[in-house]
């Protein structure tokens, strides 16, 4: 199981046991930014993704970004789960996210 948060334009994954021992200081597997400041002038976002190999495959964090620019910017984004799961944890359903994938 894992975790992802968000801070401002950053998301960072870790692993769930150990960000529920660890907090905040747990290590990441990967962390996104997004740079906005050309959305205004240019209609363009950069994204930069800095990957731990050591615990996250090249392979695996392609996926995982692939899969974040679904949920949060395609066609197939569904806003609903975002908000339940960031708003209203205790109502997610991890099936649901697993069968639209």
């Amino acid at each position: 199981p894992n975790l992802s948060m968000s801070k401002a334009h950053s998301l960072c994954r870790v692993d769930t046991l150990t960000f529920s021992r660890l907090g905040g200081a747990a290590a990441p597997y990967m962390i996104v930014s997004l740079f906005d400041d050309l959305v205004k002038t240019k209609d363009v976002a950069l994204v930069r993704g800095e990957v731990f190999t050591d615990r996250l495959s090249k392979s695996d964090s392609s996926k995982l970004l692939v899969d974040l620019k679904k949920w949060y910017l395609g066609a197939e984004r569904n806003y609903d789960l975002l908000i339940r799961f960031n708003e209203r944890p205790s109502e997610f359903q991890l099936d649901e996210i697993l069968r639209q994938s």
